[in-house]
């Protein structure tokens, strides 16, 4: 081995390239899945973070506990693996139970109406929640009630109920701690005290278990999955998925009771999790397969370098009565220390670095560890091994043709045709699954060893038809060259003609390499583009509030607005409809706020859609910087409203509702200061007293403003509607209306005389049938709005679906406040500000752990799936480092196995200038055509599978959003350049050898 130092020395390198490439590349993907899936779950909220079972139980609650948590353990399982969860038991009653108030210091029931409460029992409660008023329970004889149930029925802290005749009295009001806290799996009825039924099912009642039992109430037991994000393994999301798709088998099974009801999204946002990671996966194979073909060519070219170097020992040892076999033997044990000792080496590299970077990533990995560098160091052994016993076989016969390398096939046409037929297999089946990751039996996902082999497979196709056109190239050129005066271009061009064999190494090598690199390029470009596209549409703005069901009412949006750094608030009222028997997301906002907030991914003119969504402000304009305005009303004399409420919006859709105070003005209310905004008086509400004297209604008549003391003119057209139905009142005067005594009616101005313009999504209007100006009647919650389309976009900013539909935010608040007594507080808000991560931090401390603030360039997935582009660039780098250590040793074997015919060349007068010149065009003739070669193939491969791959690591992509094809031409100028230098300097170093080589040759005997 020390006479051949450098032929061992490149094995060992080569080994130790591909196993620590490859261990790297699997420690990326493993490092990004991991963090990726912990960062998404921890933002994950409400019902999208946890799982909920309800029975109904025929036994024992507390055996009945021990036997369910025991079930879960054995289904959460990924293998020997438990799935880290915590499981928490609660119970409620299946229906609201009847109370009554007691009277102060009676214990005897009241005579006021019954109500009905539901109860609940939450052991862990005091840990999860805080109190508004009073203490937690200390006995069964007290209970603790959510507080804004409490608001709604009139009870407060201290007083007492009965509940079936028994009295407890209520020790406190509380409100959960994080309203989006995936323990409480986003129920309405624990989250704001009403079950959002309609029902009037008010609570939770937290009560001690016995009291339950003993007013008689229907008892339902649940049981809460919550992950351990902190814990949690990528492959985990899977086992969760199953687990509970086989639930309903599970419960059946442990025969505790009825199961009543499985909740909460966790499940599914498990599988689609699990399904990007899969994708994430996909990058591993489709780019570290090609790795693998130039690391086995690579193999094949040093072990027959290192015959070619020994070619003159091997016949010795021949002589001397070595069998192939044996010489074989000992080839294999040697090439098994070097490679042995290189994948090692690689093996330790990739382990530093994982662990320095996740130290739970070297156990996640797994047989990896193992496996890879066996299968390297096995690869190389039997490449090294094959050539030794074929160079042995050589050298017991001088005049084997194979010697000079003067073979004429360098590939078959059945082989090509073979390669063709599975690459297009495997690219038919990638297009029509339309990802690399399928659905596995189980209900998983999994990476389709098919599909994902399509790049790899096309590049080999294209590059194995490359060289099948070779010989017929080589040919022409030889014929052509032969026409010419030029010895030294004839030389070229038979050498490559007669000696195919020798450049089908270095063609494979550039062509697999090349594609490689160009395969990166068109793979971080495509992804980057779409990625920008997808993020941008999802996001709809770089810094906005997510509150969930519960939405931001007035209080949390002056605290919004207040907080340092805040520029703009610019509500995103939702709202979700039926079209054409499919679920679309209505979606509002502020046609400026759209213009100067929308975060531009390239898809969408946010200027035009600005304009084509814009509508006619509604109300009456306040002078800006106001701050006071008084609603001045006529009604009879004594009978004068008891509350009046001013509805005031902006431009943006910002919707406040203050009540006023009588004063010598009329009825006033503060305007909230915000700089350069113009707030417009959109509602009035009016609720009168009872009044026997006016049974027949009490006119009321909106005269006039007055804004800090001057008068402002209310213009005309304010008529009112019921409080109470909805129902049109009878109209007085200019802006009056006929109100009932102890009656309400809120006054608006008439709404839009023509349909509202609206943007809809691709996806609807292919659902719909819709062009630019069809009219058709949205079914919003509150009623139908007749509306018109102005745009069909590819998608709409800030939607969390493909069909969607854009409309005004303030023509969806005041179609609420049309039809809906309160109109429902926004989910979304988009927040402008010149410093959105600082401005981000400060809103989490201000609004407290009730609401997501959302950062659109701190997204945990995109990062995840991000280093899939790492992926391909650092197979694309190591690909070209193989290349360059196979051609080197492909130079190296034309030096030992070319050695006579330099010195023949001398006796014939070329000059050793002249054959390293030769040289050196020979191997950069073929060196440019493996690049053409290259080219072609990587085209191919970006133009035609690369694009799904692109698609499937994009977290949630639109549909109708197309994927284009980019190529990164940076990064593809840099590697291009890097690998071309570095293939010259190799070529120039090659032909510098070959002249020392002639200054010294000698023409052998048996060539004179």
């Amino acid at each position: 081995m020390r006479r051949h130092a450098g032929v061992f020395g490149s094995l060992l390198a080569v080994a130790a390239i591909v196993t620590g490439l490859a261990l790297g590349v699997l420690g990326i993907i493993d490092r990004a899945s991991a963090t990726g899936v912990r960062a998404e779950l921890a933002d994950r909220t409400g019902e999208e973070g946890a799982l909920r079972a309800t029975l109904r139980l025929t036994g024992d609650p507390v055996s009945s506990d021990t036997r369910m948590r025991a079930a879960i353990a054995d289904t959460f399982r990924d293998g020997d693996r438990e799935v880290p969860v915590t499981v928490r038991h609660e119970l409620r009653s299946g229906r609201a139970v009847p109370f009554t108030r007691v009277d102060p210091g009676d214990a005897a029931a009241s005579d006021a109406p019954a109500a009905t409460l539901a109860l609940a029992g939450i052991p862990d409660l005091a840990d999860a929640a805080e109190l508004t008023a009073g203490r937690w329970p200390a006995s069964a004889a007290e209970a603790a009630l959510q507080a804004d149930a409490a608001t709604a029925l009139g009870l407060d802290a201290g007083d007492r109920i009965e509940l079936a005749g028994r009295v407890l009295e209520i020790s406190g009001l509380w409100r959960v701690s994080d309203a989006l806290d995936p323990r409480w799996v986003a129920d309405p009825l624990l989250v704001s005290g009403d079950d959002g039924t309609g029902r009037g099912n008010l609570g939770p009642l937290v009560v001690d278990e016995s009291v339950g039992a003993a007013v008689g109430a229907d008892r339902l037991d649940s049981w809460t999955i919550v992950p351990r994000v902190a814990e949690l393994e990528p492959h985990d999301l899977a086992a969760i998925a199953i687990a509970w798709g086989a639930f309903p088998d599970t419960a059946d099974a442990l025969d505790l009771g009825a199961l009543v009801d499985q909740d909460g999204l966790l499940a599914i946002t498990a599988r689609d999790l699990d399904r990007r990671v899969r994708a994430l996966d996909a990058t591993g194979p489709a780019s570290l397969l090609l790795v693998a073909m130039i690391a086995l060519v690579t193999f094949v070219e040093l072990g027959r370098l290192l015959s070619e170097v020994r070619l003159r020992e091997l016949g010795l040892l021949w002589a001397r009565g070595a069998t192939p076999g044996e010489v074989a033997a000992a080839t294999a044990a040697e090439a098994a220390i070097a490679a042995g000792a290189g994948a090692a080496l690689g093996a330790g590299l990739a382990a530093t670095l994982v662990a320095a970077g996740d130290p739970g990533g070297l156990a996640r990995l797994g047989a990896s560890w193992g496996a890879i560098p066996a299968g390297v160091v096995a690869a190389a052994v039997l490449a090294v091994a094959a050539h030794g016993l074929l160079a042995t076989r050589r050298a017991a016969r001088p005049d084997d043709p194979a010697r000079t390398g003067r073979g004429q096939r360098i590939a078959g046409g059945g082989l090509v045709v073979l390669v063709a037929l599975a690459a297009g297999l495997a690219t038919w089946q990638l297009r029509l699954y339309g990802s690399p990751v399928t659905r596995d039996a189980e209900g998983g996902s999994s990476v389709d060893a098919i599909a994902v082999s399509a790049p790899a497979l096309l590049v080999a196709a294209l590059a194995l038809g490359g060289l099948l056109l070779f010989p017929r190239i080589a040919r022409a050129a030889e014929r052509r060259a032969s026409r010419d005066p030029r010895a030294m271009r004839a030389l070229v061009a038979r050498s490559l003609a007669r000696r195919l064999a020798l450049a089908a190494t270095p063609i494979a090598l550039v062509a697999l390499a090349g594609s490689q690199l160009l395969v990166a390029a068109g793979y971080a470009g495509s992804w980057e583009r779409s990625h920008a596209q997808t993020h941008a549409l999802r996001a709809g703005a770089e810094l906005r509030v997510d509150a969930g069901p519960v939405g931001l009412d007035g209080t949390a949006l002056a605290t919004l607005a207040a907080t340092p750094g805040v520029d703009r608030v610019a509500p995103s009222p939702r709202d979700l409809v039926e079209l054409a028997d499919e679920d679309v997301r209505v979606v509002g906002i502020g046609a400026d706020a759209l213009r100067e907030l929308g975060l531009d991914g390239g898809t969408l003119d946010l200027a035009a859609l600005a304009d084509g969504i814009r509508v006619a402000p509604a109300g009456t304009a306040l002078p800006v910087g106001a701050a006071r305005v008084a609603a001045v009303l006529s009604t009879p004399e004594g009978l004068a409203p008891v509350r009046v409420t001013l509805w005031l919006q902006t431009a943006d859709g910002l919707l406040l509702r203050a009540d006023a105070t009588p004063g010598p003005d009329g009825y006033t209310v503060p305007v909230p200061s915000r700089p350069d905004t113009e707030w417009r008086l959109v509602a009035l509400d009016v609720e009168l007293p009872f009044s026997m004297d006016a049974f027949d209604g009490i006119p009321v008549e909106l005269d006039s403003l007055r804004v800090d003391g001057a008068a402002l003119a209310v213009g005309a057209g304010w008529r009112g509607t019921s409080l109470f139905d909805g129902s049109a009142l009878e109209a007085t005067g200019t802006n009056g209306a006929v109100v009932l005594p102890g009656g309400g009616a809120r006054f608006m101005q008439a709404g839009p005389d023509r349909a509202v313009p609206i943007a809809v999504s691709r996806t609807v209007a292919r659902l719909m049938g819709s062009t630019v100006g069809t009219e058709f009647a949205l079914p919003l919650t509150g009623g139908d709005l007749r509306v018109s389309v102005a745009a069909i976009v590819d998608g709409v900013p800030g939607s969390d679906r493909s069909a969607a539909i854009l409309v005004d935010a303030g023509t969806l608040e005041l179609a609420a406040l049309r039809s809906l007594p309160e109109p429902p507080d926004p989910e979304v808000v988009w927040v402008g500000s010149a410093q959105p991560a600082g401005t981000a931090e400060a809103l989490r401390d201000a609004l407290g752990g009730g609401v997501r603030v959302v950062l659109a360039s701190d997204d945990p997935v995109a990062r995840m799936l991000a280093a899939s582009r790492v992926v391909f660039w650092a197979t694309a780098a190591g690909s070209a480092a193989l290349a360059l250590v196979a051609l080197g040793a492909v130079a190296g074997a034309q030096l030992g196995s070319r050695r006579d015919e330099t010195a023949v060349l001398r006796a014939l007068g070329f000059s050793a200038r002249q054959q390293g010149a030769q040289r050196r065009r020979e191997l950069g003739a073929v060196v440019g055509y493996g690049a053409l070669v290259g080219l072609v193939a990587g085209a191919v491969v970006v133009a035609v599978p690369i694009s799904t791959f692109v698609r499937a690591a994009i977290p949630d992509v639109y549909d109708s959003v197309a994927t284009e094809v980019r190529v990164d031409l940076l990064g593809l100028a840099i590697g291009a350049g890097a690998f071309g230098l570095a293939v010259a300097i190799l070529i120039a170093g090659y032909g510098a050898i070959v002249e020392r080589q002639a200054l010294g040759a000698r023409v052998p005997e048996d060539s004179r």
